[in-house]
């Protein structure tokens, strides 16, 4: 294999391996699992009921309900669309890979465009915790640290070491608030 193509195998397995979403609510692969699944991960009922219970621990006013809940359909919106981005990037460049022949000039390009998307990614999700920062009172932005702290030990505790990546979003800004 020649230098150059080592080269990008070395930067798309980086790519793939360090931007694999790691979700802790993944679907289980076999039907025992499913039940259990379930019970850990809530559907859409049961987390706007946890996202009411922390407002109301948070004591929010009326006013700072509205801007967090907009503020969270805006980012799970472009998140959503950013995700979706970033698989078709990485199923043209496996594709790619895959290929007999690998251009690649091509290769280092879709590289980049998921790199982009990546860093674009982190940087909604900065602006929209400095963004909560404005929303909270210190007071307020403090508890949610707690609670997103005291969630993340629960998970631990419940799904042992190495169930949940570090690397992902919440790993890299250590307390700040789950968005």
């Amino acid at each position: 294999m020649n230098m150059p193509l080592t080269k990008i195998a070395v930067a798309v397995l980086v790519v793939l391996l360090a931007g694999t979403p790691t979700f802790v609510c993944a679907q289980p692969g076999d039907k025992e699992q499913t039940a259990e699944y379930r019970k850990e991960c809530p559907g859409k009922e049961e987390w706007a009921q946890r996202h009411q219970k922390i407002m109301e621990e948070l004591g929010l006013s009326p006013e700072q309900q509205v801007l967090i809940k907009e503020q969270h359909e805006a980012l799970r919106g472009k998140q959503k669309e950013m995700r979706q981005a970033i698989q078709e990037k990485r199923k043209a460049l496996r594709e790619l890979l895959g290929s007999p022949e690998v251009n690649p000039a091509a290769a280092n390009n879709l590289i980049d465009e998921i790199t982009t998307l990546m860093n674009q990614q982190m940087r909604d999700r900065v602006d929209a915790i400095l963004s909560m920062k404005d929303i909270l009172t210190d007071e307020q932005f403090q508890k949610l640290q707690e609670l997103h702290k005291e969630r993340k030990e629960h998970w631990k505790r419940h799904n042992g070491p190495g169930h949940h990546m570090k690397g992902d979003f919440g790993d890299q800004f250590e307390g700040g608030p789950p968005l």
